[in-house]
């Protein structure tokens, strides 16, 4: 019990990390951008997919492990 503990802490401090920096990241490209352009390119939204679907099943895995 201890150790599901752990990993639930541990899982919760990774997803606010992760979020946090990719957060930063966007806001700073797209504060770096927004006088280039307003609209999203095909490259744009596979990345933003590709991102949930990898968070997804990230927090699948951990929630399976407790």
């Amino acid at each position: 019990m201890v150790l599901c503990s752990q990993w639930s802490l541990l899982a919760f401090a990774s997803n606010t990390l992760i979020f946090v920096l990719v957060g930063i990241v966007i806001t700073e490209q797209a504060i770096k951008e927004i006088s280039y352009s307003t609209a999203y390119s095909t490259i744009d939204w596979f990345y933003m997919i590709l991102l949930y679907i990898s968070i997804t099943v990230i927090r699948y895995d951990f929630s399976r492990m407790c």
